[in-house]
């Protein structure tokens, strides 16, 4: 199982589930991510970009919530990919 920010799974599963919401609305569209020079390169194409930045805007509310367990988060897993 993969270990960092929102790698539980319930970030897991609000992940996959900003998929399934755009799949039934007929807006999943896999286009490859911008040019080399763009934010969003970094990413296989825009629907995982968005998927993740809904992600993470949850994860980080929940941090906020639990400071300590983000600073202690954050220390664990600085460096891993």
């Amino acid at each position: 199982m993969k270990r960092g920010a929102a790698s539980q799974s319930d970030d897991v599963l609000f992940h996959e589930m900003v998929h399934a919401l755009r799949m039934m609305q007929g807006k999943y569209n896999q286009i490859p991510a911008g040019k080399a020079s763009s934010g969003i390169s970094f990413y296989d194409d825009e629907e995982e970009f968005l998927a993740i930045v809904a992600t993470m805007s949850i994860f980080l509310r929940k941090m906020q919530q639990r400071p300590c367990a983000a600073i202690i988060t954050i220390m664990i897993n600085c460096g891993r990919r």
